[in-house]
Order: structure tokens, then C-alpha cells, then sequence
């Protein structure tokens, strides 16, 4: 199964540039068991790769982060995790 996490990232101090990373995204379930992306959309469509880093000075970034789960994880609950960030809880919907 795939999960997606549409992400939206806002710059504090916008017209310097900030960093973004997907390796510092993951999938957290509730058995504290961490995956890592399986791809990610950057606006142009699923990109299978392993890692993009980002410079940028915009206000807002979006990013659509896509996580493959074994089907039994889907019954936990599950968070998005971004480096030092505070978890963001996901209600799944199909």
C-alpha cells in the first residue's frame, strides 16, 4: 500500500534561503517503526529517487511525499516526521 503525505512548508525569514531535504522525512507507526520515502512529487509528477536537497528563499513549499506501508501498518495510527519538527498525526481516507 502507499501512503501519501502532502507536506507544506513555510519559510520564517522569506527572501533567505532555507534548506529542505526529503532525507529527513519518515512515516512513524504507533509501534514506533520508522519508513522511509519511496519517492516524492515536487509539482512535475512521482519522482522515484533516493534523496533531493532544495535550497529556496520562497514563503511557501509544497511537497507530496509518498511512503509504501505493509498493510498492517495501516491500522496504526501513523505520523509524518520531518528531522527535528514536531510529528504531525495523518488521518488516512482512501
Amino acid at each position: 500500500m502507499f501512503v501519501v503525505a502532502e507536506v507544506r512548508f513555510t519559510n520564517l525569514h522569506p527572501g533567505s534561503e532555507s534548506s529542505l531535504s526529503t532525507r529527513l522525512a519518515a512515516m512513524r507507526c504507533a509501534d514506533g517503526t520508522e519508513q522511509t520515502m519511496a519517492g516524492f512529487d515536487g509539482g512535475r509528477g512521482f519522482c522515484r529517487v533516493c534523496q533531493a536537497d532544495l535550497g529556496t528563499d520562497a514563503r511557501r513549499v509544497r511537497w507530496g511525499f509518498i511512503f509504501r506501508l505493509k498493510r498492517e501498518f495501516l491500522r496504526q495510527r501513523l505520523q509524518f516526521v520531518y528531522g527535528p519538527a514536531p510529528p504531525i498525526e495523518l488521518t488516512l481516507s482512501t
